[in-house]
């Protein structure tokens, strides 16, 4: 029988994977206010050179430029990888970016990684790594 422990760490993970996905629906929407779902110190890097953060005025930056583009971005994934111990959650995805521009969206091979914390009663990213692999 599971104990209690072990069904708080299932729930977490189905809501880790919740936060993944809206990572993606808020970056399609073009929602600014998807910075405020990172803690004030997280770090990450985007698929471009100049996408690094570094702390959370840096990720307000970098969603406020990257929201004005003329594209749109979303992920679809093939491969989602979790895991949850205590209140820390991570995962690998490996699938696709849809960029869509003037209504035609086009597939890219994208990768994604990150770290997340449970506080307050919901996933908060500390860090992210999103890139287009190479070859």
């Amino acid at each position: 029988m599971d104990g209690p422990q072990q069904s708080d760490e299932a729930d977490r993970l189905v809501w880790l994977k919740e936060t993944i996905e809206r990572l993606s629906v808020r970056r399609f929407a073009k929602d600014i206010g998807l910075a405020d779902e990172f803690e004030p110190d997280s770090i990450g890097c985007g698929s471009e050179a100049a996408d690094v953060f570094l702390d959370g005025l840096e990720v307000q930056q970098h969603f406020a430029t990257n929201m004005t583009k003329a594209f749109t971005v979303r992920w679809e994934w093939d491969l989602l990888e979790m895991r949850v111990e205590g209140p820390t959650g991570w995962f690998f995805a490996n699938g696709q970016a849809l960029v869509g521009h003037s209504g035609l969206e086009k597939a890219y091979p994208f990768r994604m990684s990150g770290v997340l914390s449970w506080q307050s009663g919901r996933w908060k990213w500390r860090m992210l790594h999103a890139s287009e692999p190479v070859g």
